[in-house]
């Protein structure tokens, strides 16, 4: 009996689901008209402003729902949240979708833990992942995580933000963008293991 249900508990497995921290399609926001300048959404907070735009406006649909942003409302500005309760030792995945409005337009994507501090803005911040990522403007880009090194949480505040290198007060579409935690869940291997396991309990009390 021992080693039958070692032998089954060696057969358990794991595999990854995603628990979603950040799902922003923008379709929160009040559109006033065709677009609308804001300085804040929701859990969003910017150095500036940022437009929300319905989709079509100026011949541009949106990647998803009816409404998306543009980053440059003013100045090549940049929009971040913090994000708290992630364990460390975690998994992060992101996607996002990117598009240029007047030619190739480029902007940073960042995610910067707090430290033990956790207070951004110090010494201790640590940078989990940067890159800079360019769209042209035919068609919505789409990016994510899945070929490069997994970026792992520290277990602090987390500061996601996308801040644009290029263009002024044109430029910089974003739209479905995507944080998740990696989180373990049983293979159905393991669910079938598991009755087993419990079969054999119930039938040996018996």
């Amino acid at each position: 009996m021992k080693k039958t249900m070692s032998a089954l508990l060696f057969v358990l497995g794991t595999s990854a689901a995603n628990a979603s921290l950040i799902s922003e399609g923008f379709e929160g926001a009040n559109v006033n008209g065709a677009h609308t300048i804001v300085n804040s959404l929701a859990n969003w907070q910017t150095n500036d402003a940022f437009e929300i735009w319905t989709s079509g406006f100026l011949n541009v649909a949106s990647n998803e729902g009816n409404q998306f942003l543009e980053l440059n409302a003013y100045i090549a500005s940049s929009i971040y949240q913090d994000i708290s309760g992630v364990t460390a030792g975690e998994s992060l995945d992101f996607s996002f979708a990117h598009r240029g409005r007047s030619g190739n337009e480029s902007l940073n994507f960042s995610m910067v833990d707090a430290g033990v501090d956790n207070v951004f803005g110090t010494a201790d911040d640590f940078s989990l992942f940067s890159k800079t990522y360019t769209s042209g403007t035919g068609a919505w880009s789409m990016y994510d995580n899945s070929a490069i090194a997994s970026i792992v949480s520290k277990g602090n505040d987390i500061r996601v933000r996308f801040t644009a290198t290029t263009g002024t007060s044109v430029g910089n579409f974003l739209d479905s963008i995507n944080v998740r935690v990696s989180v373990p869940e049983p293979t159905p291997l393991a669910i079938m293991a598991f009755g087993l396991i419990g079969l054999m309990v119930s039938r040996k009390k018996a």
